[in-house]
């Protein structure tokens, strides 16, 4: 869902479509593996992890009862950051990605990797803000 207001655009919800592995590890010790999708809660504004097992059982846990999610195939946004039409930092960008958000690396070049999130959105990102490991 998106707003445009005073010509910012702002991400009300950003929710990963693609199902892949990731493990999410509580503060309490527990560990929950699954396909893992990280959003901003339309309430508060926290981010939200939401776990799907593979018996179909669904978890959601506040970002503040999490200290990290490992992804095991694709790389993660470590902090909210634009993604923009060219490898370069621009004035316009395509959209701000959420920390935790799932992408798909296409390409690398000076420090710019070209991801595809959401489907079939692609565009470029700096490499420094992708891992396989996020902490919350």
């Amino acid at each position: 869902m998106w707003r445009i207001a005073g010509g910012f655009l702002l991400i009300l919800t950003l929710i990963s479509t693609r199902a892949e592995a990731a493990d999410v590890f509580l503060k309490s010790g527990m560990v929950r593996s699954g396909t893992v999708t990280v959003r901003t809660s339309a309430w508060d504004s926290q981010l939200v992890i939401t776990v799907q097992s593979e018996k179909n059982r669904v978890f959601q846990y506040p970002s503040k009862q999490v200290s990290q999610v490992v992804h095991q195939e694709d790389l993660l946004v470590t902090s909210p950051n634009p993604v923009y039409k060219n490898p370069s930092v621009e004035p316009q960008f395509l959209v701000v990605l959420m920390k935790g958000t799932e992408v798909v690396p296409l390409e690398r070049r000076d420090g710019w990797v070209r991801i595809r999130c959401w489907g079939n959105r692609e565009g470029w990102i700096e490499e420094k803000v992708l891992t396989r490991k996020v902490d919350f």
